[in-house]
């Protein structure tokens, strides 16, 4: 079948959708953090902080949904925060050369973190829906058969086909 994988590779792949996502995230939020005079406020480093954190018990608490649900809500708050922080911190780089490319580069990265977040947010929720299913989505059925995922069938209490 083509949607079924053994065991050991759905977890694997769950923790990759995650743990993947989150060290380019932590690594743009390093970048974004560069800045000396970036003028952002303490709370965008802790909540960023705290989703690394977030992510990172995802990737070891393999056992519980809850994990994954607090990562996908913390990543909706912190796009929200950083578009906040954006609006209200973002302004013309001031100082010499090298402190306004510095400048430039640290939002540059914050707004490709921000860009990079909602496909994060998908990635979690595909491997939410791996963890549970035990199932790899895979697009166009591949044996061209039908697989009824409901648990019913056509057939009545006695085997009878049902008309």
């Amino acid at each position: 079948m083509a949607g079924n994988f053994s065991n050991a590779v759905v977890n694997s792949l769950h923790v990759l959708l995650i743990m993947v996502p989150v060290l380019a995230h932590f690594l743009l939020i390093c970048f974004a953090l560069l800045s000396s005079n970036s003028n952002f406020p303490q709370t965008f480093l802790f909540s960023h902080v705290f989703f690394v954190l977030i992510g990172g018990w995802c990737c070891i608490d393999r056992a519980s949904v809850y994990p994954v649900i607090m990562f996908i809500v913390v990543i909706l708050m912190t796009m929200l925060l950083d578009i906040i922080q954006l609006g209200l911190f973002f302004g013309p780089a001031e100082g010499n050369q090298e402190q306004r490319n510095t400048r430039r580069f640290s939002q540059g990265m914050t707004i490709m973190s921000l860009i990079f977040k909602p496909l994060t947010c998908v990635l979690a929720s595909l491997a939410l829906y791996i963890r549970h299913t035990g199932r790899v989505p895979m697009g166009g059925g591949g044996d061209g058969e039908q697989h009824d995922d409901t648990g019913y069938n056509a057939h009545g209490q006695d085997g009878q086909q049902a008309e």
